[in-house]
């Protein structure tokens, strides 16, 4: 039978990817930066958040805009360390506040990704583009502020970026959105934020995050959420009418996925905004198969409460049973023949 790798082994983790991008643009600078004792003062006295060393290189005539080989600023290299004083002084000399590093990234990413509030309120009060886009590896070109403070769960840099008019919709290369980052992750109070978008909470006409956006691979919020057994969020994402039978490039459900994951509450949350119990993939694989092959007692007996198909068979003849016996699941083995399994 039929697996996703993502189900049942681990789990990619964003933030893991997003955090080994930025150690590998910010390191080393000192080795690449641009020629010059004044300029590698400057930069060693914004890596330790020395603002008085800082005024000094540039009296000395450092260049405050001075990169490094990978188009690092010293501006980018005091926001990402959240260094406001720093910041500030560099602004005050002329800091170019949209620098872009190679990759395109900018202070303002660099900073929302750590969530340095201040750093991010100093750089959009200097009008900072708040949909400047960069590429990270996994993720492809157009990953922004927004979306690198909603993985992480920033709430307050996330709420100030949406009142900067940051794009709540926009999509890397390989469709990914903030609010698919923000549910896989668990980020409930930022999930919320994103729904919203930039209006208050009263407004009927405030635009808000598309609750149904799917990447590439055609998974939507919800689904990230059931993968990572993330209730309230999957509970949050239900309120705001996310389809509970969407399916996926492979024709899995979120119902699937969290019957797989063995995960009984989130299970039972779709179940009761009406999830198709019987909803197969692309291999004719359905939640009850899954939920017998790993072994979920408790996720089996609910889908079988809720009129699973205990013989449903897969195009190549099997059946839940079938799954159960191959996971050496005894147990679930007669729950499935007391349902009236077909041995």
């Amino acid at each position: 039978m039929s697996t996703k790798a993502a189900v049942g082994s681990s789990m990619v983790r964003i933030r893991r990817v997003l955090l080994a991008w930025l150690i590998a643009l910010t390191v080393g600078w000192a080795a690449t930066a641009a020629a010059g004792p004044a300029e590698d003062l400057l930069f060693a006295a914004a890596t330790i958040g020395d603002a008085a060393a800082v005024q000094a290189a540039l009296a000395k005539g450092a260049d405050v805009n001075a990169e490094a080989n990978n188009g690092v600023t010293v501006l980018m290299l005091a926001s990402e360390r959240g260094h406001i004083d720093v910041v500030q002084a560099l602004l005050a000399k002329g800091a170019w506040v949209d620098a872009e590093a190679r990759n395109g990234a900018t202070a303002l990413i660099m900073a929302s990704l750590n969530g340095h509030i201040d750093v991010v309120q100093a750089l959009l009060a200097k009008r900072a583009y708040v949909n400047a886009k960069e590429t990270v590896l996994g993720f492809g070109y157009g990953v922004t502020a927004l979306m690198v403070a909603s993985v992480n769960g920033h709430i307050d840099v996330v709420q100030a970026l949406l009142a900067k008019g940051a794009e709540v919709n926009g999509k890397t290369d390989n469709g990914t959105t903030a609010l698919i980052m923000a549910s896989l992750n668990g980020h409930l109070d930022v999930v919320q934020a994103l729904l919203r978008g930039g209006g208050a909470w009263w407004d009927p006409f405030a635009k808000g995050a598309d609750v149904n956006a799917k990447d590439n691979d055609g998974a939507t919020a919800l689904m990230q959420a059931s993968k990572s057994g993330r209730l309230e969020v999957v509970q949050a994402l239900l309120a705001k009418r996310a389809e509970v039978n969407a399916k996926d490039n492979d024709s899995w459900t979120a119902l699937i996925i969290a019957s797989a994951k063995g995960d009984i509450d989130v299970v039972q949350a779709l179940l009761a905004k009406g999830a198709e119990v019987n909803a197969k993939d692309n291999d004719g694989v359905t939640a009850l198969m899954l939920a017998s092959q790993y072994g979920h007692s408790d996720v089996v007996q609910v889908l079988l409460a809720k009129g699973a198909e205990v013989n449903a068979k897969t195009p190549a003849g099997r059946t839940a049973f079938d799954a159960a016996t191959a996971g050496g699941h005894a147990d679930i083995r007669a729950l499935l023949v007391q349902a009236g399994a077909k041995q």
